[in-house]
C-alpha cells in the first residue's frame, strides 16, 4: 500500500487515543530521505477490549521530513509501549512537532513536514 499522507495528524492520533497501549516493534531512519518510520503493531490498540475495536491493524507511520530528534529509549525490551503520542502544528502553519513518551520511560521528539500512515498485513 501506497504510504498515504495524514491530513490533520494531531486528529488523528488524538482519535485513536494518542497511541496509549500501542506496541512499536521497529524504528526505521532514513537519513538520506530524511524519514522516520515507527512500525506499530496494532493501530486500534487502545481500543482493544471494547466495543470501538475494529481488530488488529499493524501499520508503519512515516514521519516525513524530519530534521532532528532528540530519543531516550531504553533497549531492555523486545518492543517499545507507547504512553502517549501527541502531534501538533507548527506556530508557522508549516510542519509539526511530535512527542512520544514511552513507559515506563523514554521519550522522542522530532519536528517534520509531514505525516503519512501505511497500512501491512495482519502477523495474529
Amino acid at each position: 500500500m501506497e504510504d498515504k499522507i495524514i491530513e490533520n495528524p494531531g486528529g488523528f492520533f488524538e482519535a485513536q487515543g494518542c497511541f496509549h497501549d500501542t506496541k512499536v516493534e521497529q524504528f526505521r531512519w532514513l537519513f538520506k530521505q530524511k524519514s522516520l518510520s515507527l512500525f506499530i503493531n496494532d493501530l486500534n490498540s487502545n481500543f482493544r477490549g471494547l466495543p470501538e475495536y475494529q481488530g488488529k491493524m499493524p501499520v508503519e507511520i512515516v514521519l516525513v521530513g524530519v530534521n532532528g530528534f532528540t530519543a531516550e529509549i531504553s533497549a531492555e525490551d523486545e518492543v517499545l509501549h507507547i504512553d502517549e503520542m501527541s502531534v501538533t502544528r507548527e506556530p508557522t502553519g508549516i510542519g509539526h512537532t511530535v512527542s512520544i513518551r514511552f513507559w515506563p520511560d523514554g521519550h522522542l521528539g522530532l519536528r517534520c513536514d509531514s505525516v503519512a500512515i501505511k497500512r501491512h498485513a495482519s502477523s495474529q
